[in-house]
């Protein structure tokens, strides 16, 4: 087929749909992106998800494909057969998920972290002794639900763990927080979760009773994996709700 330059204007034209997005376009305020469902695509939201999904609507098949090859990449661990994984049924707006393979451990976790970032602690404690959650794959690999989002849930700012446990919804627990930061960094190839604000695991607690979190801090270069007492709120500590 001829092409005929007129025509492939006139079609950009009609693609943009109005001068005044041209005129965003040229000053770099609009950004255009592939489309791609695989690596990952941007949200109608801007980039609240530092421009990773799934679809629009959450594609199971392609988010099992994705973290069977990360978790062989990262943790050289296998999935077992489709049908025996744990899937919830998803949800408007969940368009993140993490796959917790069986018998996967908080400190392995941890460890992974070292080929991205150091990590800081509250304690050299033994995290899987001593912090205990809502959610395990003891008894096989499962499937959580999130909120595509690079920071946590802006519904959740200012709500202590008391208060997300009589509202009765599902948190992370520390183990999916770590799991999901790490999927990100490897998905991206540098960028982290929670830069600004920092996830508060409502669905563990460590052996004092006391609240996990975990945030990015920009400036030292590290994730950071702290606690805070479960009455406690705070506009930077927000719950990330879970579909399980």
């Amino acid at each position: 087929m001829h092409w005929n330059p007129l025509d492939q204007v006139q079609d950009v034209i009609n693609k943009f749909g109005s001068e005044d997005r041209i005129k965003r376009w040229q000053s770099g305020e609009l950004v255009l992106v592939e489309r791609n469902v695989v690596s990952g695509a941007v949200s109608s939201k801007g980039l609240d998800n530092g421009g990773v999904t799934y679809a629009s609507a959450l594609n199971v098949e392609a988010f099992l494909d994705d973290w069977a090859k990360f978790l062989q990449d990262v943790f050289n661990v296998g999935l077992p057969n489709r049908k025996k994984i744990i899937l919830p049924s998803t949800r408007t707006g969940f368009g993140w998920g993490v796959l917790t393979p069986k018998d996967m451990m908080i400190e392995r976790a941890i460890a992974s972290y070292s080929d991205v970032c150091p990590i800081w602690r509250w304690t050299n404690d033994d995290l899987d002794k001593i912090v205990k959650s809502v959610r395990s794959a003891e008894k096989g690999a499962r499937v959580a639900w999130f909120r595509d989002r690079v920071e946590a849930d802006e519904e959740h700012k200012k709500k202590s763990a008391n208060d997300i446990k009589l509202a009765r919804f599902n948190g992370a627990t520390l183990l999916e927080r770590l799991l999901l930061g790490r999927w990100f960094s490897w998905k991206t190839g540098s960028q982290h979760l929670d830069v600004v604000n920092a996830t508060l695991c409502t669905g563990s607690r460590d052996s004092d009773g006391d609240v996990p979190f975990v945030h990015f801090g920009r400036f030292g270069g590290e994730v950071y994996v702290d606690r805070y007492f479960p009455d406690g709120a705070s506009g930077v500590l927000r719950s990330r709700e879970a579909v399980s």
